[in-house]
């Protein structure tokens, strides 16, 4: 291990945009273009041998990358740092090896997202792309050592940085250990950098609990995304040929979050277009549930009058308990969960944002607080049924035609 120095090295930075390629073409464009740097490391096909020393090589350069997050490509050669071709790997089976990799020859593991992306003229063989979020388990110890990522090489970590690590690991085990279980998920990065007030936005605070032990192993990052896809399918038959705004596509933004799961957010366009569409963020928090923050608009002005878009709510809050329900599914050690709502900072305003529909004066809201206990089964194919148990009383206080969620949203039991 290596000692301090007086001129002691900065960790790597925490990284928010990096290369993800999806598409055979993603990779094309990526020859003679794409240098490597910080959050990106090409490896030549050689890399991913069935060998003892392939295998311990894999797992060295995916912990040096965990530190400040970032993409190994397997399968693609450089010459100065820059792509020149795409050589490509046999793609069967590797996600499964890399995964068995990092989970037996580091510790702790490493939860990553493993995306084979396969050649067309060469069917079987392609580029292995692994999406590697920092992770708030660093370091990770390989071989008696701590692997960073330091420009385009690999180095140890010194004595300073380790202590470094280990007490931002401590603190991060410390606040999701407390009681009342998941934890409020931040604003997404780049609406705390845009400086947006959100003072006159109400937020949804979701959670989904396991009720009783649960066992989730480290491949978090690959599950989630598994599960947002089948939800998103899910939540597209429940709405098909319906106006339910904002909620097909609500999963397509997500991205690795360190080791705690998935997270997204919708990118402003045009000014105050956070009032007219949700943000939706979601994490996982080890064991201990999903935590789901939606924030809403509500207070939002038409013709001087104050409306709250209850529809946006619900339809986003109906995607929250899809996914939740579609990862906990297939672990046959979750059977019940807890889902509990929030919706607070609603204040006075309209149902809306039809005033025809709702003549009258505002209503003042206040917060409100609902949650039930629900197989895990039911979650995951009829959310629709949960959401109306868990909004029908904060509906019934703003709607004066009763709740009906189903109605509302134009969907059938």
């Amino acid at each position: 291990m290596e000692g301090p120095t007086r001129a002691s090295r900065k960790l790597p930075r925490r990284i928010v945009n990096v290369w993800e390629p999806s598409t055979w073409d993603d990779i094309e464009a990526a020859i003679g273009t794409l240098v490597e740097d910080q959050a990106l490391d090409f490896k030549a096909a050689v890399a991913l041998a069935t060998t003892r020393a392939a295998n311990d090589e894999v797992a060295k350069d995916i912990a040096a990358m965990s530190v400040g997050g970032g993409v190994v490509a397997y399968g693609i050669d450089e010459a100065n740092e820059i792509a020149i071709s795409a050589g490509g790997v046999q793609i069967a089976g590797q996600a499964n090896r890399i995964h068995q990799i990092l989970g037996t020859r580091l510790s702790p593991p490493i939860s990553v997202v493993v995306r084979p992306i396969e050649n067309p003229s060469t069917l079987g063989q392609g580029v292995v792309i692994v999406l590697v979020p920092p992770s708030v388990n660093a370091p990770h110890y390989w071989k008696e050592q701590f692997p960073v990522r330091s420009g385009t090489t690999t180095r140890n970590l010194t004595e300073r940085e380790i202590a470094d690590l280990y007490e931002r690991r401590r603190a991060v085990t410390e606040e999701q250990s407390g009681a009342g279980g998941p934890k409020e998920v931040p604003l997404p990065a780049w609406a705390t950098a845009s400086g947006l007030d959100m003072t006159d936005v109400s937020r949804m605070s979701v959670t989904i609990s396991p009720v009783g032990p649960s066992r989730l192993d480290y491949r978090l990052a690959d599950q989630l995304r598994d599960a947002a896809r089948k939800a998103e399918s899910l939540v597209d038959s429940i709405f098909s040929g319906q106006h339910s705004p904002q909620v097909p596509g609500i999963f397509e933004s997500w991205r690795p979050f360190e080791a705690r799961g998935l997270t997204s957010g919708r990118e402003i366009v045009r000014d105050g277009w956070h009032r007219e569409h949700p943000t939706f963020t979601a994490t996982l928090l080890y064991a201990s549930g999903f935590s789901f923050w939606i924030t809403c608009p509500s207070r939002i002005e038409q013709g001087g009058t104050k409306f709250v878009f209850e529809r946006f709510w619900a339809s986003n809050f109906i995607g929250a308990l899809a996914l939740s329900g579609t990862f906990y599914a297939e672990n046959s050690t979750v059977a019940l969960v807890r889902a509990e709502v929030r919706i607070d900072r609603l204040e006075e305003a309209h149902a809306g944002p039809y005033p025809g529909h709702f003549p009258g004066d505002a209503i003042s809201l206040p917060d409100y607080h609902e949650h039930v206990v629900v197989p895990v089964a039911e979650l995951a194919t009829k959310p629709v049924g949960t959401a109306a148990e868990l909004l029908d009383r904060f509906f019934a206080a703003i709607l004066p035609y009763g709740p009906d969620l189903r109605g509302r949203l134009g969907v059938a039991d």
